[in-house]
């Protein structure tokens, strides 16, 4: 029984992100975590008899990748508005 995966069809198309009147492409091969890294670190804690489905790597794929792009985003956040504020050495030395 061959059975063959695509991914849906929001995942095919390119993203396109529009941020302050830039306009840049982001291709998929850039978006998600390379799919030898995922399936690595599933059978790193999988039996070594087990087996992966071809769909389930795909989810992974999509939720690690989701995961490390919302930690990312956040620490943009943080650093951003950190930066923001004054040091002790400009504070000390004038502005």
């Amino acid at each position: 029984m061959e059975r063959s995966m695509e991914l849906p069809s929001h995942l095919n198309k390119e993203i396109v992100a529009n941020e302050e009147d830039l306009e840049c492409t982001i291709r998929e091969q850039d978006r998600f975590t390379p799919i030898a890294n995922v399936v690595r670190n599933m059978r790193k804690i999988l039996p070594p008899n087990a087996k992966i489905a071809d769909e389930s790597q795909l989810v992974i794929q999509e939720c690690v990748s989701e995961f490390i792009s919302f930690v990312t985003g956040e620490a943009n956040n943080h650093a951003s508005l950190s930066s923001t504020r004054q040091s002790p050495l400009k504070t000390c030395f004038g502005p």
